[in-house]
């Protein structure tokens, strides 16, 4: 944290802890060992760990932390009453809101009404039968990863899974190969990346000195925050210029086309703003959710061969659908939902209630007066679900059929499971394309490989950290053994 973070978090601290000092009433289990001011001091690396020990201890919880109360959802019923009042009355936390809308103005930061347009907008181009035009540019993304890794090894793999999925991202977002497998230092990888590590850093500052004026354009010019916003906005505006909104499927193609069909008028800025959004929302999180898959696959070498066997008994052709595609891989898929449940990208939801009063556990919570923490790894590792047991295999289920034993999965899957991808209304509408994006990446490499094994089998597991998404603290370092002969 440079000394800008540093002289915010302090400025922060103090005038939130001036405009919150009157309000000290506890209307739920206090989380001991808060100091004054401070609050209860945080690890911020380890934040979900924390907040997965209070769960525990204490279940419906709050404690303090920046002169602000936070309350933690521990109790899956109440979700479900939250859920119901999302976007209404429940939002996102304003600083998320904050950071996102400076860097990436778009639908994973909106709110009513702007995110019920934007949405309109976006969610037709995630429909089956228009992601099922992007197989074919899929699996062209996957053999240049297996080109990638045979060339390049499988040491810190998040690192190739990242250029995959902007590879993915490009096609299926903007339309177009953005061939960063080939290229490392792809020019739109490297501003989106840049720019999704400083969206963090604002998400996690108390004071937002960049939203004063003068003051703030001052403070980006010196950060490199200018020059990268500059950079991104000109890639931007080349890939708006080259979008093909009468005959594209892109996502982009898709919502300038009902932008000028419906007359909506979403300005280029907004659009632009979605583009980033995608890249930040799909990058990171789903190669992160690859590489831990790949970790397992390695650490349980009977359930990788079950997988390989089964990659290698599916053949697709130009008639292939995606929800064809999709259910070819019930053992990567149980492995790509319990990878889930323990490693998610995301393992809490910061909301609030700014404009209204909410139940929360009976009691009333007046507009503003906590942050609501939403548990999201916690709830899914509840016994009902599993506990804190790993389990590859967890969410296969055998055919009832004595002829075809082939297994599938659990259908439909637990409701708790799915958080990572949000709940209610929000959920996001790339939950299918994101599992079916890392499925056929690992599937692809199994294909290619005879084995994959950890290079240091005997190292401690990675623990997830919190950045933007939950990455591993430490490098995945994989040994991918090439195969012998022709399958």
């Amino acid at each position: 944290m440079n000394e800008y973070y540093l002289l915010t978090l302090c400025i922060g601290i103090l005038i939130i802890f001036l405009a919150t000092s009157r309000k000290k009433g506890t209307k739920f289990p206090v989380v001991p060992g808060a100091y004054p001011i401070l609050g209860n001091l945080i690890n911020v690396d380890r934040l979900p760990d924390q907040i997965d020990d209070w769960c525990s201890k204490y279940g419906i919880c709050e404690f303090r932390m920046l002169g602000k109360k936070w309350v933690i959802v521990a109790d899956a019923t109440e979700l479900k009453t939250l859920s119901r009042q999302r976007p209404r009355q429940i939002q996102r936390f304003k600083p998320l809101r904050r950071a996102l809308d400076d860097v990436a103005p778009g639908v994973f930061g909106a709110e009513l009404p702007q995110w019920s347009l934007e949405r309109r907008l976006m969610t037709p181009a995630f429909n089956h039968s228009n992601l099922t035009n992007f197989l074919p540019g899929l699996h062209k993304c996957c053999d240049s990863l297996v080109a990638a890794v045979r060339k390049e090894g499988g040491n810190n793999f998040i690192m190739l899974a990242a250029r995959y999925t902007a590879d993915v991202i490009g096609l299926v977002s903007f339309g177009q190969e953005l061939e960063s497998l080939n290229n490392p230092n792809s020019d739109i990888a490297d501003v989106f990346k840049k720019l999704l590590h400083a969206t963090t850093k604002r998400m996690l500052t108390p004071l937002p000195l960049w939203r004063i004026p003068i003051l703030g354009p001052i403070l980006d010019h010196f950060n490199g925050i200018s020059s990268l916003k500059r950079r991104q906005n000109l890639t931007c505006e080349k890939i708006l210029a080259q979008a093909n909104p009468d005959n594209g499927y892109s996502i982009l193609d898709k919502m300038v086309h009902l932008n000028r069909k419906e007359n909506t008028k979403l300005s280029n800025i907004r659009l632009i703003g979605n583009l980033a959004t995608l890249y930040i929302a799909g990058s990171e999180t789903t190669a992160t959710t690859m590489s831990w898959m790949l970790y397992f696959l390695a650490k349980f070498p009977d359930f990788q061969e079950e997988a390989r066997r089964e990659c290698f008994a599916n053949s697709f052709d130009q008639f292939t659908t995606f929800k064809q595609a999709l259910e070819a891989y019930p053992h990567l898929r149980s492995l790509f939902w319990e990878c889930l449940r323990f490693y998610g990208p995301a393992s809490f939801l910061f909301l609030e209630n700014s404009q209204n009063t909410i139940q929360v556990a009976d009691r009333t919570l007046d507009p503003n007066e906590y942050v609501l923490v939403v548990p999201l790894r916690w709830l899914a590792k509840q016994p009902q679900l599993g506990g804190s047991t790993f389990d590859p295999r967890r969410w296969l289920v055998s055919s009832s059929s004595t002829l075809n034993s082939k297994p599938s999965l659990l259908d439909p899957l637990p409701e708790n499971l799915t958080l990572p991808f949000g709940f209610g209304v929000r959920i996001c509408p790339g939950k299918d394309l994101a599992e079916l994006e890392a499925c056929t990446a690992c599937a692809a490499l199994l294909r290619a490989y005879d084995k994959i094994e950890l290079v240091n089998p005997e190292e401690p597991q990675p623990s997830p950290t919190f950045q933007f998404a939950m990455i591993p603290d430490r490098p995945i370092n994989l040994r991918f053994i090439q195969s012998t002969f022709t399958k």
